[in-house]
């Protein structure tokens, strides 16, 4: 089973038994690792669940509208805004027509006030 590390901190995970010997995996922040559902449980890791994103459907004419790098790479362009950041605002608005709906409807973009502004006076 998938398990996702949702926290801030690396976790080193035990697997194996006794006779083939133990590993010591470590499970970066985000990151997806194939364990055993007992031991995910054991570690208070979170079941992964792929949600699909803009670019895993297609638009009408079958092709994809505007890919998630240029997306990001608009983002980052912004004065303040950096990966992270972008990575951020994309969790929570997965392509830019809901993020300008989010701004046309007043919405906190980001918790950050000054991101919050830029993003708002790029997009608007």
């Amino acid at each position: 089973m998938k398990f996702i590390n949702n926290t801030i901190k690396s976790i080193k995970i035990r697997t194996g038994d006794l006779n083939s010997g133990y590993e010591w995996p470590t499970v970066r922040p985000g990151q997806i690792i194939d364990i055993p559902k007992h031991i995910g449980e054991a570690y208070e890791l979170e079941p992964y669940k792929h949600k699909p994103t803009a670019e895993d459907q297609p638009n009408a004419e079958g092709s994809h509208e505007g890919s998630r790098e240029e997306y990001l790479a608009r983002l980052v362009a912004i004065n303040g805004v950096g990966r992270k950041t972008a990575d951020q605002v994309f969790k929570k608005y997965t392509t830019i027509e809901s993020l300008t709906k989010a701004i046309a409807a007043g919405k906190e973009i980001h918790t950050r006030d000054d991101v919050d502004a830029k993003i708002k006076e790029e997009f608007r």
